[in-house]
């Protein structure tokens, strides 16, 4: 393995990380993360993996928001969202493509029920809107949407200042 794909993949666990607690976070904080999340079954598990063995990214839906079980190598869940390289993964996490994107390009393969992963990439997308600068967050969503500096600021703080707390919990 060369340096470069190690460093990727340091890089791609350490985003999977700041997603995962940062979904487990706004799913706490943001009432309209919390709406979507409304919409999928209680004791649901979600994993963002990377094949052929990267890194496993491990949410759980306790019916009124999510929590975060932790990046590991591997694991089972409900919905799979599988990106098919290291690379395809380093793309989306750097900002490089959309998540719409990657899967017309087929770099991403859903095992799960599409409703569901659906509903994950609304709240997927209202987490990067919401943390990212607004120039990075236009390439990393389809769509930005009208949101007031303001509640973006508060959010993003309350997001980010919980992130270091945010302890991985064991699996309901």
């Amino acid at each position: 393995m060369s340096i470069k794909s190690k460093l990727q993949r340091a890089y791609v666990s350490l985003m999977m990380r700041i997603v995962g607690r940062g979904l487990a976070i706004a799913s706490r904080v943001d009432s309209d993360t919390a709406y979507e999340l409304k919409h999928l079954p209680a004791e649901m598990t979600v994993a963002m993996r990377v094949y052929p063995n990267g890194p496993c990214c491990l949410l759980q839906h306790t019916g009124t928001y999510l929590s975060y079980l932790g990046v590991r190598d591997s694991c089972d869940a409900d919905m799979e969202i599988i990106f098919k390289h290291l690379q395809h993964a380093w793309l989306l996490y750097t900002f490089q493509e959309d998540t719409p994107t990657a899967f017309a390009h087929n770099r991403i393969v859903l095992d799960g029920e599409v409703h569901h992963a659906t509903v994950f990439n609304r709240c997927l997308s209202r987490l990067m809107i919401l943390i990212l600068p607004r120039l990075l967050a236009k390439r990393a969503v389809k769509r930005y949407p009208v949101i007031a500096l303001r509640d973006k600021f508060s959010l993003a703080s309350a997001i980010y200042l919980r992130m270091p707390f945010e302890r991985t919990r064991a699996a309901l």
